[in-house]
């Protein structure tokens, strides 16, 4: 069935009166005093016709999206353009809107575009379109030419955003192939948001006496983040462009109104799908405090890993937000995309009763809030989230931490990182990320800690801005995205930065002197946590040496054994290194995963899968994963050291790397009776003689050789930034290598 809506064009509702997408909430309001204007019923109609036809014989059923798009083109379009329709605002006077007059656009010469963007262009175009690049000519509307339609031109956006830095294009002033080329060649600048436009308030407006940070109180998560609230009170709490400065009371408010609604939801799971910010907080504690289990979604997993997370966890609803999923671009989330329930439509279903209901709660006590909710006798070690593990080697796996797992991490880590109540932490990593959940997330919330929230890791300029508008003082993020920001921040933007934490993969030296460049009074400290241990096991303290990953959190053990006979190594040996105390997980949430677990010296101890050595102070030096090891010879040969060496050589060399993403990867395929073989993967044109010989010179074993390098246009990564080493497997395995 077709559908065919006339009659809009020149409503608050088009684009006929600002020359924009119209705010709903914003319209929603100025037309509601408009109707108390007119008394209500008085107020002035308009007709509008909404056509259901039957799609006829000559649809396109079998072609290509191209046809179809060209197809339902024209058929909007039968009977020509809709004629502009006013309709007065008053019923007493004729009252019209003004109409949007769009401002004569500076005309680019095209011979001014530099014709290595334009061969650019064309080639992604016709990627996009399906066609040759030959096919395609710079004055072809690419709508009613090539059949391009939004999802098109979001893919369009996100070319002109990786390749060419150009950001706040909208996707109405993609019209041409032209158009892509003129943004691609900065001769023309997007209009900045309103996301943007925030960045110019001052922050952080509350009166003195703020009261101190403060470990985490309580016995489970959802207690420790009521007493933390009454603790607080009317302080701030967090904060982020949309929902702006939040208190800790207004905070527990929302907990408890949305909690009231999630309860009645399928499913003693619900997934959360959203980027780091105030609201995915809320829900978060909506949903411990409704007694159910939140399910931290990961949206770039792709169809499979998504299906296998809603299959392994059993969630029946997931609850996003339409103003994330509109944003979203070339993500493919079937496997969730027909459960999801938007917080939008929540709120909008939360009446008068249920409002004052809450106000009337959230001033009672923890301890009656949470009878009230049946949460009375919830234990430590009840499941207080699930997470899922990125997937770099496997299907991911689901994580169940408990609230005992969590509280006791987050105990450690306050122990280690000095705090004061004027600091303020960024928040960017994404909360499906269990060092984006745990630390930047929910943990500055329960200790008292000012967070400011950006919803896109990736987006380095954006970052810096939120430094400098927030006085952001802490910094957590994984080495990728640290890159990004260090790269375009400021000096004056980044003044206010005492500390840099990284962790999530090995931070490279580059970063420490890039960020001691940057300012000089930053410490970058260095951690090392696995999402099985909730996350954190080791941190470099401030104000202590730095060395490896640091030193092991107050009530964890680790032990370095041999990855084969589990037999203890000495200190300085490197091993496989193993993992005891309250953080570590109880077991995966698949019971037919092999346990991780195993008894050395009459202990349970947990398998990190990762090689390190230990020295006699109780700093941890890692030396990579172990499946990042493979034998050769009777040697173990590290991956990762394969990589480190050449990143090296690069220069020397005058191999063109990325400063921001990785330039190579390496890995290895191991066969029944064969020889292991070891591959390349780059982003730059370079042969397996010069590769092997530059191995050579860096003094590698002989018996460390690449088999094959592929070049290709980037290195996958995983959502959290790390390199999607799985990805890469595959395409070996599937015999895409070259020879």
């Amino acid at each position: 069935v077709l559908i065919r809506t006339t009659g809009l064009w020149g409503s608050s509702f088009s684009r006929a009166l600002t020359g924009k997408t119209p705010k709903i909430g914003k319209t929603f309001f100025a037309a509601f005093k408009i109707l108390l204007k007119n008394l209500i019923f008085f107020a002035p109609r308009r007709k509008v016709t909404v056509e259901c036809e039957q799609a006829s014989g000559d649809f396109p059923w079998k072609g290509s999206r191209l046809e179809i798009n060209q197809y339902l083109e024209q058929w909007y379009n039968r009977g020509g353009p809709e004629p502009l329709k006013l309709v007065s605002y008053s019923s007493w006077k004729e009252e019209l809107p003004k109409i949007y007059q769009k401002p004569e656009a500076e005309k680019v010469a095209y011979e001014a575009i530099p014709e290595s963007v334009r061969q650019a262009v064309l080639g992604e175009v016709a990627e996009v379109a399906g066609r040759t690049p030959d096919k395609i000519l710079h004055t072809q509307d690419l709508a009613l030419d090539l059949g391009l339609d939004s999802l098109d031109q979001a893919q369009l956006s996100l070319f002109l955003k990786e390749s060419y830095g150009v950001t706040n294009v909208a996707q109405t002033e993609l019209t041409t192939v032209e158009s892509v080329m003129v943004f691609a060649a900065h001769l023309k600048k997007g209009e900045t948001n309103d996301e943007e436009e925030l960045v110019k308030e001052k922050a952080w407006q509350e009166g003195e006496g703020r009261p101190h940070v403060h470990p985490p109180e309580g016995k489970t998560v959802i207690e420790a983040f009521l007493n933390s609230t009454f603790r607080m009170d009317g302080y701030l709490a967090c904060a982020d462009a949309i929902s702006g400065e939040v208190p800790y009371k207004k905070l527990r408010l929302g907990a408890i109104l949305f909690a009231d609604a999630i309860k009645r939801l399928p499913g003693e799971r619900i997934g959360i799908m959203l980027p780091a910010s105030v609201a995915v907080n809320v829900l978060i504690f909506a949903t411990m405090l409704a007694g159910k289990v939140p399910v931290m979604i990961n949206w770039t997993l792709g169809e499979r890993n998504l299906k296998a997370v809603v299959d392994k966890s059993g969630i029946q609803t997931t609850i996003s937000s339409w103003s994330f999923l509109n944003k979203l671009e070339n993500v493919e989330l079937n496997g969730v995309d027909n459960q999801i329930v938007l917080i939008e439509d929540i709120r909008r279903e939360l009446g008068l009763r249920q409002k004052i209901k809450a106000m009337r709660l959230a001033r009672k006590s923890p301890q009656a809030i949470l009878q009230k909710f049946g949460l009375s006798n919830v234990a430590e070690d009840d499941p207080a989230v699930i997470l899922f593990t990125s997937g770099t080697e496997n299907l991911p796996k689901g994580v169940q931490l408990s609230h005992r797992n969590i509280l006791y991490n987050q105990r450690g880590a306050f122990e280690y990182v000095s705090l004061c109540d004027k600091d303020v932490l960024l928040g960017v990593l994404p909360p499906f990320h269990s060092f984006g959940f745990s630390i930047t997330s929910i943990w500055p919330i329960l200790i008292g800690l000012r967070v400011a929230f950006l919803p896109n890791p990736t987006d380095g300029r954006r970052m810096a801005k939120g430094i400098e508008k927030w006085e952001v003082t802490m910094v957590c993020s994984a080495p990728t995205f640290l890159k990004n920001l260090i790269r375009v921040a400021t000096p004056d933007q980044f003044k206010t930065v005492k500390l840099v934490v990284s962790g999530a993969e090995k931070a490279p030296q580059e970063l420490f002197d890039q960020v001691a460049e940057l300012n000089p009074s930053s410490v970058v400290i260095e951690g090392y946590g696995i999402t099985e241990c909730a996350p954190v096991l080791t941190i470099n303290p401030p104000n202590k040496k730095r060395k490896g990953v640091g030193m092991v959190l107050p009530n964890v053990e680790l032990l370095v054994v041999h990855p084969e006979t589990y037999e203890p190594k000495p200190l300085g040996e490197d091993g496989l290194i193993l993992a005891r105390g309250p953080n570590i997980f109880h077991g995966y949430l698949d019971p037919t995963i092999q346990s991780p677990f195993l008894e050395v010296g009459g202990k349970n101890w947990y398998q990190t899968g990762d090689i390190g050595s230990l020295d006699e102070e109780g700093y941890l030096t890692l030396s990579g994963r172990l499946k990042r090891f493979v034998k050769i010879g009777g040697e173990m040969i590290s991956l990762v050291a394969i990589e480190e060496t050449l990143l090296e050589a690069a220069l020397s060399k005058g191999w063109k790397i990325d400063p921001e993403l990785p330039s190579l990867a390496v890995t290895a395929v191991e066969g029944e009776g064969k020889k292991s073989q070891i591959y390349l993967f780059t982003i730059f044109p370079v042969t397996v003689e010069e590769i092997n010989q530059t191995l050579k010179e860096k003094g590698m074993s002989n018996i460390v050789k690449i088999a094959a390098v592929e070049q290709q246009p980037f290195i996958p990564l995983l959502g959290t930034g790390k390199t999607d080493y799985r990805a890469l497997s595959e395409k070996l395995n599937r015999g895409e290598k070259n020879a």
